[in-house]
């Protein structure tokens, strides 16, 4: 049965313990054995860990204090609130705790309004603006009554299979408000891929179950740790007139600027065109590195094949070039995720609405440029790349497209008219690194 029906509905004067000044109350018809005194300091530490997890929830948002809020008229109640009053000591039983966080649900709804919510950055500045339709806030509000019924019904399940003198000593086990945050933090220190509302409902768990198969839980935040780490690591630098070279990474950037400002003033009879850059000195807003264990070693093992092959130049190494390539910015994650699809789409839209179609008018592969203008014409992500072109076949246009690359060949450089070579086609994505995005 829903916690709805399970309340009776009447107007309640002004009270610290029976609900918000100026609210609708509705009592719930519930057994005293789902009440626990508030004087309990054991009862009151569960209850106010149990409020301080539902304001983490993903459907908390309408009914959470912001730090700005937008309609913070001195009449409007919220969660924090609640927390507040448990502080403050002004409940004699968690019934009226649940009372009250359900009222707040309802008192919501009732607006007939937009729900406006500031979504603030960890420094307090506005990040977001988020409006809540009514019929948004009506949906969270169930799914918010559902979450507090369960722990309410859950909360004292312990306790009434066993009798007066075991509660006592089941209480016993509940860990105090500073050990939540204590083992919230552990938890988040270990498995810092995994979303702080997760953690946050473990290290619930954790303090308030009687029996507990940690095991279970480590292994189990083990799965969710991998399943959310990100498969890279990203370095970001901005330009600057102070330098720091001691900062971690750092060697990249200026290597990754100092490639991009080379080649963006050479100028080319290239086959294909090039895009305008202007304010070229200031063209870069940032530059990232970034590291992929799972790519480098897979680049790493094509470069020793190329080493057994005998795929190396004069002095015994296998040749390396960075070279840039042109995508649509959403791309780019998926690129430095997985690296590169050689049949991938492109998610841009053409003229005419269309997604754009692949040509690769030089040969499957991989397409890249030693020429940021020229990859810049296939979108505003610059991607700079560690490329081994392996035996490489070069190419002038003859104003007929060429064949597809020859088994014996692992890249194509194609040339322009005075012999630059200007595209260069990758047949496999094990020859390319992707090395730093260009911003």
């Amino acid at each position: 049965m829903s916690l709805t029906l399970k309340r009776n509905t009447e107007y309640m004067k002004t009270s610290h313990t029976c609900g918000f000044d100026g609210l609708l109350v509705k009592k719930r018809k519930s057994s005293d054995a789902l009440k626990g005194s508030m004087k309990n300091m054991e009862v009151k530490r569960k209850v106010f860990n149990i409020v301080k997890l539902l304001l983490h929830h993903i459907f908390a948002t309408p009914f959470t204090k912001m730090e700005n809020d937008l309609v913070n008229d001195g009449n409007h109640h919220y969660f924090e609130d609640v927390l507040q009053k448990i502080e403050e000591n002004k409940y004699e039983d968690s019934q009226q705790v649940f009372d009250d966080l359900v009222d707040i649900l309802e008192a919501t709804t009732r607006t007939n309004k937009e729900v406006n919510t500031m979504l603030l950055g960890n420094n307090g500045i506005e990040v977001k603006k988020i409006t809540y339709s009514k019929e948004d806030v009506e949906l969270m509000a169930n799914q918010m009554r559902k979450k507090i019924y369960n722990l309410e019904k859950n909360l004292f399940r312990e306790e009434l299979e066993v009798n007066q003198n075991e509660e006592k000593q089941d209480l016993e086990i509940i860990q105090p408000m500073d050990d939540l945050d204590k083992t919230f933090k552990t938890l988040q220190s270990r498995f810092p891929a995994v979303p702080a509302l997760i953690l946050m409902t473990k290290a619930l768990d954790i303090s308030l179950s009687k029996s507990l198969d940690l095991d279970f839980i480590r292994n189990e935040l083990e799965e969710t740790n991998k399943k959310y780490q990100p498969k890279f690591k990203s370095y970001k630098f901005f330009p600057s007139r102070k330098h720091d070279f001691n900062m971690d990474k750092v060697i990249h950037s200026y290597i990754a600027g100092y490639q991009f400002h080379k080649m963006i003033t050479k100028l080319s009879n290239s086959p294909v065109p090039m895009r305008t850059i202007l304010n070229m000195s200031d063209a870069i807003e940032s530059i990232t590195y970034i590291e992929n264990k799972e790519s480098t070693e897979t680049y790493e093992k094509q470069k020793d094949l190329f080493k057994k092959q005998g795929k190396v130049d004069e002095n015994g190494n296998v040749e390396e070039m960075l070279l840039f390539h042109g995508t649509a910015v959403a791309s780019l994650d998926s690129i430095l995720t997985s690296n590169f699809i050689v049949d991938a789409l492109p998610q841009q839209l053409n003229t005419q609405n269309e997604q754009r179609k692949k040509t690769m008018m030089f040969g499957r592969g991989v397409y890249f440029s030693e020429l940021p203008a020229i990859s810049l014409m296939y979108g505003n992500g610059l991607l700079l790349c560690k490329v081994m072109p392996g035996n490489c076949e070069r190419f002038k246009p003859q104003g007929v497209p060429p064949p597809e690359i020859s088994a014996e060949y692992d890249s194509r450089e194609v040339e322009s008219n005075n012999s630059q070579g200007v595209i260069h086609v990758v047949k496999s994505p094990a020859q390319i690194l992707p090395y730093c995005v260009v911003q």
